[in-house]
């Protein structure tokens, strides 16, 4: 099979948090709602354009008894139908519906108040009870990508609960990056670990009982990276795939003293996985790709003012060399000043209370008498000059 990139189509994603219920153990409850809206200004094609792509509805719902016509292996439609699907599900593969299963998700996570390195761990969603506080919490589960607790370079791992693929996806660390004059954390997916797991090792079992869970789809759809990035044996029989590390690999940046996601860009592939004994013989057993998602973003203007005042601005003042030059002059200036203010209050105050000598009887004709012969003196030595 020969495959080629259509795109990029850009979607954007809002969520919305409500209900919030905050409890006396340490951990609070919300309901997240999501709006996704195509942006055509973002995209090269719109959601109209006609492409060809595996028919995912043939593979579900094989039949030999139906007509030749739909057993086609590669069907034609539009991006919009192909996203968005169709009122039959059946008659569709709505991937986009699929990523969304996370839609009216309800969550419930610790709050850190107890501890800050459980701040955001995710406890519960839609009824699913996640795993306890227990272990080595340096790699305990996110509810999300953007904010979590305090990091270390001691930390290894990166996981978060990615709700569109109904499992979480572990990132490790790979080096420092900076970002707006802050050290940060990038976490990267290694090909040494599985990056995207499921939410816990029953979701098969699960599935099996309970066929409303979003979280099992009735496609055999498979997670990995595009084009398969990462793999030590890529699909050989697939041609056109071109794994690039700059554009198929995942990070996470990460400043590590408040736990807050500076930027990130996660990439992920949805692929179907096919098995001949269930079609014919001339189809090769194995994983097709049939598109991937970028899902990025950066700190907003309020994420960067609270770094900034927070972070930024205390770091420089306790580190900066030129900051604690500039605060000894100061602290010596203004210890000098008050010295002087001290000292010159401290003469002004004697000044004021000296006291002045009372002179009375023979002391006073004393001091008259001399103030006389002083002023006579000072009469003397003066000339005069007499003007007709």
């Amino acid at each position: 099979m020969n495959v080629d990139e259509v795109g990029p189509l850009t979607y954007a994603l809002e969520w919305n948090k409500t209900d919030f219920q905050w409890h006396d153990e340490g951990y609070m409850t919300y309901k997240r709602t999501e709006n996704l809206r195509f942006v055509p200004e973002m995209s090269s094609v719109g959601e109209n354009a006609v492409i060809y792509t595996v028919n995912a509805s043939m593979i579900e719902n094989f039949d030999v008894q139906k007509p030749a016509e739909s057993k086609f292996l590669i069907k034609k439609t539009s991006i919009w139908k192909l996203m968005h699907g169709t009122e039959d599900k059946h008659l569709s593969f709505s991937w986009l519906n699929q990523m969304i299963s996370s839609k009216e998700g309800l969550y419930t996570i610790q709050t850190g108040k107890e501890a800050n390195r459980h701040l955001n761990f995710i406890r519960k969603w839609n009824g699913r009870q996640l795993m306890d506080l227990e272990g080595n919490v340096s790699t305990i589960r996110r509810g999300s990508v953007e904010i979590g607790p305090s990091l270390s370079k001691k930390e290894s791992h990166f996981k978060f609960l990615k709700t569109e693929l109904c499992g979480y996806i572990t990132l490790i660390l790979n080096s420092t990056k900076n970002v707006n004059g802050l050290e940060n954390l990038r976490f990267e997916i290694s090909s040494h670990i599985n990056a995207f797991s499921d939410l816990d090792e029953n979701l098969e079992a699960n599935c099996t009982t309970s066929s409303t869970d979003p979280c099992c789809p009735s496609y055999p759809v498979v997670i990995s990276l595009p084009h398969f990035f990462s793999l030590k044996y890529p699909a050989m029989w697939v041609s056109g795939l071109n794994p690039n590390n700059t554009i198929h690999n995942s990070f996470v940046d990460v400043e590590p003293v408040t736990g807050l996601t500076t930027m990130f860009s996660i990439h992920y592939q949805f692929n179907i996985m096919m098995n001949p004994k269930n079609y014919w013989d001339r189809v090769q057993r194995g994983v097709y790709p049939v598109f991937w998602v970028e899902d990025s973003g950066n700190c907003s203007s309020e994420c960067d003012n609270f770094l900034l005042y927070y972070v930024k601005i205390p770091y420089f003042i306790i580190y900066s060399k030129i900051s604690w030059v500039i605060f000894c002059l100061l602290e010596a200036f203004v210890f000098s000043n008050i010295i002087l203010y001290f000292n010159y209050r401290k003469k002004y105050r004697l000044e004021m209370e000296e006291p002045i000598p009372l002179l009375r009887g023979k002391a006073l004709r004393n001091y008259l008498s001399i103030n006389y012969e002083e002023l006579n003196k000072s009469f003397e030595q003066c000339g005069f000059e007499e003007k007709d």
